[in-house]
């Protein structure tokens, strides 16, 4: 039986067009082009292209509840002016995301942004090739060092980039057919390596195993193939994992995982890099138990940073961030929203294999939060807008609570070419 075709207007194509633009733009053009400017113009761009209409749902309330939280830290903050460039920042995200929000929540094939974020992805990882050239990467690989940050925050593009096969590797799992686009996997591995980013590398391999033990398991009970699977794919993954660890290109991702480990563990054989980051988690720590309740000020460890070690960074891990400069107010309304989602996908993980990715990806970034600061990064709160944007469709869908009995309400295969394709409300 053939699947019914789907008709998309010129604004639907637009729409992606903007979104792949949004993906790739806001790391590409960071140091070329203000993220004022691209997200004034992404958000005119979807407005002209959409019948845009405000519908506040729980995207709009966490991230408000977050923002206005980010805002008020202004009356107790160490320096006002920190604060106002942070909430500013996910102000100007935030808008951006609302008019993508209105769209998405309409969208019957969520395959179609899953697509969009890989091809985002593998672009700005031929990008960094193009840009930095493989001479020049392949001599600081084996020479042990680190890509820098000469046209984007290098653990942005890593992210980026793993988040790009993950979920390519999730649309060849679950679709049961290897999609070309997976040889761009490669050279994308290869630059998470390069540019040495653990949290990319570890998500790189976590999650795509996550995504395979769960869709292997649910028949264990009945037949033994899925845990012969099993063990056949982490076997691959050890043995991939084992040239990674022997081979001289890969040397400075393997030493900072070593570092790390080692740093975890108490052990002196640390780098320096590992000590100062563990050196600036302990004084985040400290900073929170001096300010408990509401922090310094969001964006203020800035301040304390420069004060106590002489650098104008941040703590490098998301939970002592929020914790020493929103306190634990601060902390709780943020998390809040990890929590919300990760109970809304639950309800419908047997009614879509989406709302299964999204729960591990969620999953991931709660770990890597420990090596990073995500709050008001541009991808996080995208990556919200597209967890809430397909928990609306869910419930329009399979209803409220989600059933893996239950069949969607209606199936809409054709929409006409002057309306944006939707699922009718309730």
């Amino acid at each position: 039986m053939k699947k019914p075709v789907q008709f998309y207007t010129k604004s639907d194509i637009f729409v992606w067009f903007l979104t792949y633009v949004w993906l790739v733009g806001s790391i590409v053009l960071f140091k070329v082009v203000s993220g004022y400017i691209i997200a004034i113009v992404i958000t005119l761009g979807v407005l002209f292209a959409t019948n845009f209409k405000l519908t506040l749902g729980s995207f709009h309330k966490h991230v408000l509840a977050f923002y206005i939280f980010c805002l008020f830290s202004v009356f107790w903050a160490l320096n006002y002016h920190y604060v106002l460039f942070r909430s500013t920042t996910i102000l100007e995200i935030f808008i951006c995301m609302c008019v993508f929000y209105d769209y998405y929540i309409r969208l019957n094939n969520y395959t179609i942004l899953l697509k969009i974020i890989v091809y985002a992805g593998y672009t700005i990882s031929i990008y960094s090739f193009f840009y930095w050239g493989w001479d020049s990467m392949y001599q600081m690989a084996m020479e042990g060092v680190r890509l820098g940050n000469d046209y984007a925050n290098v653990n942005d593009i890593c992210m980026m980039a793993a988040t790009s096969v993950i979920i390519d590797v999730y649309l060849s799992l679950y679709n049961k057919k290897l999609r070309w686009s997976l040889i761009f996997a490669i050279p994308t591995i290869i630059l998470i390596s390069f540019g040495q980013s653990r949290k990319a590398l570890f998500m790189v391999f976590f999650t795509p195993i996550l995504l395979y033990v769960y869709k292997n398991s649910r028949n264990l009970t009945k037949d033994l193939r899925p845990l012969l699977k099993i063990i056949f794919g982490l076997f691959i993954v050890g043995f991939i994992a084992s040239l990674f660890y022997d081979s001289n290109l890969f040397a400075g991702i393997v030493s900072r995982m070593e570092s790390l480990i080692y740093g975890l563990q108490g052990s002196e054989e640390t780098d320096s890099s590992t000590l100062l980051r563990f050196e600036m988690i302990e004084l985040g720590i400290q900073t929170f138990l001096d300010n408990p309740i509401l922090g310094i000020g969001i964006g203020n460890s800035d301040l304390v940073m420069s004060r106590e070690l002489g650098q104008s960074v941040y703590f490098h891990n998301n939970y002592v961030e929020l914790l020493a400069c929103g306190g634990i107010v601060g902390t709780l309304i943020y998390y809040s929203i990890h929590i919300d989602l990760l109970r809304q996908l639950l309800r419908y993980r047997k009614n879509s294999s989406v709302a299964v990715l999204f729960l591990m990806l969620i999953l991931t970034s709660l770990i890597t939060d420990y090596g990073a600061v995500s709050y008001f990064g541009k991808t996080t709160y995208f990556n919200f807008m597209m967890y809430f944007a397909f928990l609306e469709h869910c419930k329009m869908t399979y209803g409220r609570r989600g059933s893996r009995f239950l069949k969607p309400k209606s199936k809409i295969s054709r929409a006409p070419k002057h309306k944006i394709p939707s699922v009718a409300h309730n």
